[in-house]
């Protein structure tokens, strides 16, 4: 997939749609996650494999020491880099 197709996708998030899904699906899966993660314990580092509209960084990266996300689309990255300074160790790999 081209990094214009891939961009273009990623402004789905900004879509009415795209909003309801992060009200619905996307704040669940975030909560899920989080769930999950104190229940095992504390851990020091992760890796997210996309950033989606960014409520799982933004929910769960503040219990890490280092947080590395692979993220294709470089538009969404950009924002990441923009929102997420309060974060101590983020990694935005666009791949």
């Amino acid at each position: 997939m081209s990094s214009n197709a891939i961009n273009l996708s990623a402004g789905f998030y900004s879509t009415d749609i795209g909003k309801v899904n992060e009200q619905s699906i996307v704040s669940a899966c975030a909560a899920l996650n989080l769930a999950m993660i104190e229940k095992r314990g504390r851990f020091d580092s992760a890796i997210l494999i996309g950033l989606g509209e960014g409520s799982l960084l933004e929910r769960i990266g503040p219990r890490f020491d280092e947080v590395i996300v692979v993220e294709d689309s470089d538009l969404l990255v950009s924002q990441a880099r923009e929102g997420s300074a309060g974060l101590r160790s983020l990694q935005l790999v666009t791949s």
